[in-house]
């Protein structure tokens, strides 16, 4: 085990299971980089831990370590000194929940060697595949891999949406089944996104709101929401390219990773109404208002329906 790691990207789902990972049933002692300078956690980062082997520190909002200018005054050759000489018995733990960390710094450059570096941007489609596949396998179920791709496509590759449904599954004392995944399975993608992407295609706000409204009171939170937009409109522009290239629809299907024909038909459908600029627009604003979110900059409901009201 390493002394030092560093979590960066903007997948909270992944800095917390790498966090987790990391820090096992420890209790850590957890700081604010936006809140105390790090020449304070530094301090009592060098101070021996009292009750076990370990001290576990972790440092939220490690911005420093990114290209955005820090909230508070850090003194970096404080940082710097310590990498070099490291206590044994502290475990620090910098996460930065920013998409990539400024290369240019030299203390990035000093961490590259002595840290253990971790991203936790976005998973690709292998990767949610394995990961699913590990929990039921650690969990001695038996299911096959067809099933785990519809599962996963259910809940729209969403990291968050299948740790909480395979964990319905893995209650489940009977075998599984697409009939038992139909009824125990949250199912993401359903008419009220492909409604809200019509709604801001059109530029109906009423209709947004009351998209809106519903899925919050249904328990998705504008994260949330924001994931499945941005897929969606990936999806849209996918679709559109991969059309003009002349593949037929069961293999956008399989080049995509998608099982269910309907989310190619809609997005067929929704490519004749809007342009390949309008399409990135969307997925870039949706990909800022996320960051702004994660990095706690804005209050997620005040960013989402400032987001719609612009649109």
């Amino acid at each position: 085990m390493k002394n030092i790691y560093v979590l960066y990207g903007t997948n909270k789902f992944l800095i917390d299971y790498n966090l987790k990972k990391i820090i096992g049933d420890n209790i850590e002692e957890a700081y604010d980089l936006e809140e105390i300078t790090i020449e304070e956690v530094l301090g009592y980062a060098r101070e021996l831990p009292m009750f076990s082997d370990k001290k576990y520190v972790v440092c939220s909002n490690s911005l420093f370590l990114g290209a955005s200018k820090p909230k508070l005054n850090h003194n970096i050759d404080d940082l710097i000194d310590y990498i070099n000489n490291p206590v044994k018995t502290t475990i620090i733990i910098f996460i930065v929940n920013l998409e990539k960390l400024d290369s240019r710094k030299k203390v990035n450059t000093l961490l590259n060697k002595c840290a253990d570096i971790i991203e936790c941007n976005e998973m690709s489609s292998e990767q949610i595949f394995n990961y699913t596949k590990n929990i039921f396998v650690k969990n001695n179920i038996n299911i096959s891999d067809s099933l785990i791709k519809y599962l996963i496509d259910r809940v729209n590759s969403d990291i968050n949406f299948i740790s909480n449904e395979v964990n319905k599954l893995i209650l489940y004392d009977e075998l599984i089944t697409k009939e038992v995944i139909d009824d125990l399975v949250f199912e993401s993608i359903d008419d009220n996104i492909f409604n809200f992407i019509d709604s801001i295609m059109n530029n109906d706000k009423k209709k947004m709101f009351s998209i809106y409204e519903e899925s919050v009171k249904n328990g998705l939170e504008p994260i949330q929401i924001i994931a499945m937009l941005a897929q969606e409109f990936r999806v849209i522009y996918q679709v559109r390219i991969l059309t003009k290239k002349g593949y037929l629809e069961k293999d956008i299907m399989n080049i995509l990773d998608i099982y269910k024909i309907g989310r190619i038909k809609f997005a067929k459908n929704k490519i004749r109404n809007i342009s390949d600029e309008e399409i990135l627009e969307q997925i870039e604003k949706l990909a800022d208002l996320d960051i702004l979110i994660k990095t706690g900059e804005i209050d997620k409901f005040v960013a989402f329906e400032e987001y719609l009201l612009a649109l």
